[in-house]
């Protein structure tokens, strides 16, 4: 009798924990440049191609944070959660006009949230959609029209609110809502939550440049976040093999090797990776 009990409840835990199979649509930059390291930090800084680079205020926030908000934006994307568009202007920041401050309201509950990312506790929800609060992306980048530099400043959320009954209301920048919507990269955010935190990064990384094969150890080492999250800013070959394997169990990757000699990994990405990844292209949010 207790074993049937076991399993029942096995499997109502289970059914809890499924996330839409639709894919979740992220401001590129998140996934271009990831944002967030496994240990808390400050500040991260990516260099750009262009010439300019993407500085993120973290204010110690981390992937694990980060997966918060993106569940938060999956309900969004998948009718989960209600969008009210209340004109609220958030407090006026001197570099920013009112345009960008505009805020819309999104109105969920926390049961929601944990039927996306599996994460009982309630309060560490919140404490990560919080710390998000205090998030700042600022993009350096040289327009193409006058050369000169230019800034671009998102926030993704302006504050949290919970009621007693664990409903939840958050206050989301409109600029980074549409910017998850019309300059968006799409993934699989039931793969992310499945992976370690070490590979969360790298993941992001390789959806972003899935016509590449070949990357320089040091720019995967740099770009992931790795030299951060490990001991006096360093890395090792193992802290990526570990990476690429999580990776690589989940079949995200089908296989990479690794080229000490010349600082390379090559990376086999998987045929249904690229195939999802031209599906993703023609999907419309």
């Amino acid at each position: 009798m207790a074993r049937k009990t076991t399993q029942k409840t096995k499997n109502k835990t289970n059914k809890i924990a499924e996330i839409s199979d639709k894919p979740t649509a992220i401001y590129h930059r998140l996934m271009r440049y990831p944002a967030f390291p496994v240990k808390p930090v400050q500040e991260v800084v990516h260099s750009t191609n262009e010439g300019g680079n993407v500085v993120i205020i973290t204010n110690n926030t981390t992937v694990e944070d980060e997966e918060k908000l993106f569940a938060l934006v999956h309900l969004t994307q998948t009718g989960k959660a209600e969008i009210i568009d209340a004109k609220i202007i958030a407090d006026k920041a001197d570099e920013d006009d009112e345009e960008d401050n505009n805020l819309v309201i999104v109105k969920t509950s926390l049961y929601q949230l944990f039927k996306v990312t599996g994460v009982h506790d309630y309060k560490r929800i919140v404490k990560s959609l919080v710390r998000m609060s205090g998030v700042l992306m600022i993009s350096d980048f040289i327009n193409p029209q006058t050369g000169k530099h230019e800034k671009r400043y998102v926030r993704p959320l302006f504050k949290v609110e919970v009621s007693r009954d664990n409903k939840l209301k958050v206050y989301m920048f409109r600029r980074f809502l549409d910017l998850c919507l019309k300059k968006s990269l799409m993934f699989d955010l039931t793969k992310l939550l499945r992976l370690p935190a070490i590979a969360k990064n790298l993941y992001f990384f390789l959806y972003a440049n899935l016509d590449k094969k070949t990357f320089d150890i040091d720019t995967i080492a740099e770009r992931t976040l790795l030299r951060i999250d490990t001991s006096e800013k360093k890395y090792t070959i193992q802290n990526i093999k570990r990476a690429f394997d999580a990776l690589k169990k989940e079949k995200i990757i089908f296989d990479y090797e690794v080229n000490l000699k010349n600082r390379k990994v090559k990376v086999h990405h998987s045929k249904k990776a690229l195939e999802q990844e031209k599906k993703n292209e023609d999907e419309n949010y």
